[in-house]
């Protein structure tokens, strides 16, 4: 009986973490980001384990890294050390968040002089970070 619950659950997280799911959700403003029931990244590697929220956090970057439409893009290890990165310092923001911010720099919000850099999207994910908590 609790195997098949511990299965019932680890399904039940598979469906609420997968990328489909995620990219179905419309984030299209800082409100929608900020009220959206998607956890936050800390929450995800908790309920989750780490190896997976990194493993999302890398196919989002590699969509973003396909949506664009610019010369120099991340490469391989950039995304990973990258992930790294957003799971270290904005482990607070929600995956809706992340979405948003994604979204802005593919829709070209946010300015990025030709090339796709960590330093980009990490300075996006801050200016996001101080414009939602004026909003919560």
């Amino acid at each position: 009986m609790q195997a098949e619950s511990v299965v019932s659950s680890q399904s039940e997280l598979s469906k609420i973490y997968s990328l489909k799911t995620i990219q179905s959700a419309k984030i299209a403003t800082v409100a929608q980001a900020v009220k959206s029931n998607l956890p936050t990244l800390n929450k995800m590697s908790r309920d989750t384990g780490e190896v997976k929220s990194k493993a999302l956090i890398i196919a989002m970057l590699m969509q973003l890294n396909i949506k664009i439409k610019i010369k120099d893009k991340l490469e391989e290890n950039e995304i990973e050390r990258l992930a790294d990165s957003i799971m270290l310092k904005y482990g607070t923001l929600k995956i809706s968040d992340l979405l948003y911010v994604f979204n802005q720099i593919a829709d070209g919000e946010v300015d990025l002089f030709g090339s796709l850099s960590h330093r980009d999207v990490m300075k996006a994910l801050k200016n996001h970070l101080e414009i939602r908590w004026q909003i919560k």
